[in-house]
């Protein structure tokens, strides 16, 4: 086709490379990657209200600063914490703890993909340990840990789109849930 142009979005950034950064594969390998980043709280404010009013559900917006905080307005995972909180709050609109039942469901529900994720980890060796430090916000560096290999750590976890670089030596996880869910594997 002629002057056809697709956007394919995701927030799995391995997932992405691997589906389109193959020059073998015509016209994949012509993809140009672009980081649209994510909305901003207000317009993420505007949009959560204006969903739950219109099927009539309640929700303060205290509620949705945590529900933004919780999810670090990742843009899956907020939905899908949304759904939650609207499916519980439409079934049973007087229940209380509706936030924290949703919270619970979204983190169950993501657990298999966090699964999928935490195994492509297991290689190179210590790319676990090295996700693990982030998640807990300790030193990633440090004795018994060489310098090249946590480098080469770090390069995959970010080649893999699972963190960012925030400041020098300090990084986060592009999914603030993912970062849960590891130190969760900690407990």
């Amino acid at each position: 086709m002629e002057h056809t142009a697709y956007i394919f979005m995701g927030s799995e950034v391995g997932l992405l490379d691997e589906l389109f950064k193959n020059p073998a594969q015509m016209p994949f390998g012509l993809a140009v990657p672009l980081n649209m980043g994510a909305p901003d709280a207000a317009a993420w404010k505007k949009y959560i209200t204006a969903r739950f009013r219109e099927f009539k559900v309640s929700l303060t917006a205290a509620e949705i600063d945590e529900l933004l905080d919780f999810c670090g307005g990742h843009p899956r995972d907020l939905m899908e914490l949304c759904e939650h909180l609207l499916t519980v709050r439409s079934l049973n609109p007087d229940i209380s703890g509706t936030l924290e039942i949703a919270k619970k469901r979204t983190l169950n529900s993501l657990r298999p993909q966090f699964d999928e994720i935490w195994k492509r980890l297991e290689k190179p060796t210590g790319s676990q340990i090295t996700a693990t430090r982030i998640a807990n916000h300790l030193a990633i560096y440090g004795p018994g840990r060489p310098h090249k290999s946590v480098a080469r750590t770090l390069e995959k976890l970010e080649r893999e789109g699972v963190i960012h670089k925030v400041a020098r030596g300090n990084y986060e996880f592009t999914e603030p849930l993912f970062g849960y869910y590891v130190r969760e594997l900690g407990d």
